[in-house]
């Protein structure tokens, strides 16, 4: 089975993961309480030209990052099997927001505000997926990752104390 980078990824381990951080009050990763400052830090990037779209704050958005109407549109496109580019092009850019999050804005904004160790894990994911969304992969580059992925999923029943879900079942075969 192929893992499908949009809805595995960004859809589902990044957004899943960011939820845990931001929602859970009573866990030792939440970081709900410093939102703000989360927020203030995203409003000061500069983002380079190729992100399409600038962040946006976590407080009172994290429900409505893009990504979370994707089944209405997924639904749409199966049921009607009319695919134009500008729709075709709106799906795939509705995990935008997670992508961005994911591999150019947490693992920076992060450090000092998620405690040490889950951040150093998910900076293990982070690292992961910029080796294997490059444009080449050397045979090295591909066993870095694969340790990594495998450390991280090794570690987040331990560290999160839920337990896996189907992602990171997908994410096992990369």
């Amino acid at each position: 089975m192929a893992c499908d980078y949009m809805h595995t990824i960004c859809l589902g381990i990044t957004k899943k993961i960011t939820t845990l951080w931001f929602q859970e009050k009573t866990q030792p990763y939440y970081i709900g309480n410093q939102v703000s400052v989360v927020d203030s830090l995203l409003k000061k990037l500069k983002t380079p030209n190729f992100i399409s779209r600038k962040p946006r704050k976590i407080k009172d958005n994290l429900h409505r990052w893009k990504g979370f109407f994707f089944f209405f549109f997924y639904f749409f496109l199966f049921v009607c099997l009319f695919v134009c580019l500008f729709l075709y092009n709106c799906i795939i850019n509705l995990a935008v927001e997670f992508r961005s999050w994911l591999l150019y804005y947490s693992g920076i904004l992060l450090k000092g505000i998620l405690p040490e160790k889950y951040h150093h894990h998910w900076l293990l994911f982070i690292g992961s997926m910029m080796i294997l969304l490059s444009n080449s992969i050397s045979p090295e580059d591909l066993l870095i990752a694969d340790r990594n992925l495998h450390i991280f999923y090794q570690l987040f029943e331990e560290y999160y104390g839920l337990l896996l879900f189907f992602d990171f079942f997908q994410i096992q075969k990369i």
